[in-house]
């Protein structure tokens, strides 16, 4: 088993940042000690990161360590055995995609592929979708390197399941059932392209057993859906059946993690909830 906890940290948002700071890392080792997480990763940290391992290794869960890494935008922090986890992919224009080859404890490899993708508080839909077609030839240009298709893409990917960026064949490809996915591929005007299988779908809205979404947002547009699944993790074919778990996390064990109206507590932590998924691998 291994498992993983991703959070978007707000960390380029200067106001409240100290208190937040000392608040979130509080919530962190609550969530790592209760949730047993073996691969933390982050987007907009402020962490330094040898002062977060140090936090991190106080806790009595293991012996954590910040594996060396071309990539600055995201940070990884991890108790895998030391060299289980290396580089393979960064991205030299923006840092937006690092991909990482990470051996489990079952000895088993996978291509953890991590982004922190354009928002769209400054590109558009349709340039979202446009790029998305970049990161998937990459991803794909690395499965073939390594020989394999074992890829999660985890991250703040910045658009909704439904969005196009997400759900175009030439983009995510990302689909809502296994039963697609497991075709691999989809032919689209004689071009094969790769499936994602997209688990998040089953997390939206109040009749989940979590929050509805991991990022409220309550602009007065008339197309603005409230709540959004900006966090996300997707799946090739031949990892998906190994997906034991994955949920919204609210609470770090001891306090909530939303405010009174059931909104992510910005003020003390970020504007948006982490991700929590096990793998039997």
């Amino acid at each position: 088993m291994i498992s993983f906890l991703f959070w978007d940290l707000m960390g380029r948002q200067e106001a409240n940042r100290k208190v937040r700071l000392e608040q979130i890392r509080i919530h962190l080792a609550r969530l790592v000690a209760g949730l047993d997480v073996d691969v933390l990763l982050f987007a907009e940290s402020a962490f330094e990161p040898a002062d977060f391992t140090s936090t991190l290794n106080h806790l009595g869960a293991g012996t954590y360590h910040f594996p060396s890494s071309i990539g600055r935008r995201l940070q990884l922090y991890s108790r895998l055995s030391p060299g289980s986890i290396v580089d393979q992919f960064n991205d030299p224009s923006d840092g937006r995609l690092t991909i990482w080859r990470v051996m489990t404890p079952m000895n088993c490899e996978v291509l953890l592929a991590a982004t922190h993708f354009q928002s769209q508080l400054q590109w558009r839909p349709d340039e979202q979708a446009l790029q998305t077609t970049v990161m998937c030839r990459v991803i794909a240009e690395v499965e073939d390197v390594v020989k394999h298709q074992r890829t999660l893409l985890v991250g703040d990917l910045n658009m909704n399941p439904y969005d196009l960026g997400m759900v175009g064949a030439p983009g995510l490809n990302a689909v809502m059932t296994k039963d697609v996915a497991r075709n691999e591929v989809r032919i689209v005007a004689g071009r094969p392209y790769r499936f994602f299988y997209n688990p998040m779908w089953g997390l939206f809205g109040d009749r989940t057993p979590g929050p509805p979404g991991t990022y409220f947002y309550s602009g007065s547009g008339p197309g603005n859906p409230y709540w959004n699944i900006f966090d996300q993790v997707l799946l090739r074919p031949d990892i998906m059946d190994s997906l034991v778990e994955l949920k919204i996390i609210d609470t770090d064990g001891q306090e909530s993690l939303l405010t009174d109206r059931g909104r992510p507590r910005i003020a003390t932590a970020s504007d948006h909830l982490p991700i929590l998924f096990r793998f039997n691998l």
